[in-house]
């Protein structure tokens, strides 16, 4: 026989990505004594000042008890999604040399194309052209290279 002293809410308390179960039963130590213990406390303070008030208070209720892996809520939530955070992290630098490499290769190939019509581009500004007319030029056919790559990448998925 149990008695019941109360109905809470699921909650996850492994980790964030644990399955909320709803059959989950808490017993009183009274009722059904365990080998562990976790202790949770709510405090209107920096949970990190408490922590060895609250050692000491455990330890004077009972030396013998050990007392380990204090931690506050937020180290226990970084810890589980530290994880998920590194692939992330990963994927986030990797995609940043992906645009670097992209960027450096449309560089490369505009300023091959400029190289190869240096002659092109002294005989229209010498017949006249201005300067920003052939800088217009240049980047209209440099942003054709960036969409001729775009178009081709629509069509290889």
């Amino acid at each position: 026989m149990r008695t019941i002293v109360g109905v809470i809410t699921p909650i996850k308390s492994l980790g964030l990505d644990d399955p909320i179960r709803k059959e989950t039963i808490y017993y009183s130590y009274a009722q059904r004594p365990v080998n562990g213990i976790t202790l949770t406390i709510r405090t209107q303070v920096a949970p990190a000042s408490l922590i060895e008030a609250v050692r000491s208070t455990v330890l004077n209720i009972d030396p013998e008890l050990p007392v380990y892996q204090i931690r506050t809520l937020s180290d226990r939530i970084n810890s589980t999604l530290q994880s998920k955070r590194t692939p992330m992290v990963l994927l986030g630098v990797f995609g940043g040399i992906a645009v670097l490499l992209a960027s450096l290769g449309v560089y490369g190939a505009l300023a091959f194309s400029v190289g190869q019509r240096t002659q092109e581009l002294g005989i229209r500004m010498a017949l006249g052209a201005a300067a920003n007319d052939v800088l217009h030029l240049i980047l209209r056919q440099g942003m054709w290279l960036v969409e001729l790559g775009r178009v081709s990448d629509w069509s290889a998925t």
